[in-house]
């Protein structure tokens, strides 16, 4: 039973977070002490990571629309967190 319970809590901590973006618009996230980020389709978006005074932060502009994936945290020995980015239009 305590075997399925850590399973379950670290199946919860790899499930991708959600980001959307508007074509055009810029969003910041705070990834804590993440280093590197890594995307699957640098066409729909621009990203980068800054350094803030306490935290690193994933910024990321929507180029034209679609749906990709990020990776911040590229240190093979450190956490990392999945991000599935939407890049919508702002006509909605």
């Amino acid at each position: 039973m305590l075997t399925l319970v850590l399973a379950l809590m670290f199946a919860a901590e790899d499930a991708p977070r959600r980001l959307e973006v508007v074509v055009g618009k810029t969003v910041e996230i705070d990834v804590g002490f993440a280093i590197g980020v890594r995307c699957d389709d640098l066409a729909l978006i621009d990203v980068e990571m800054k350094s803030k005074e306490t935290s690193n932060v994933l910024v990321v502009k929507g180029l034209r629309e679609g749906t990709t994936q990020c990776r911040v945290g590229t240190n093979p020995g450190a956490a990392s967190i999945l991000f599935d980015v939407r890049v919508r239009s702002a006509r909605r």
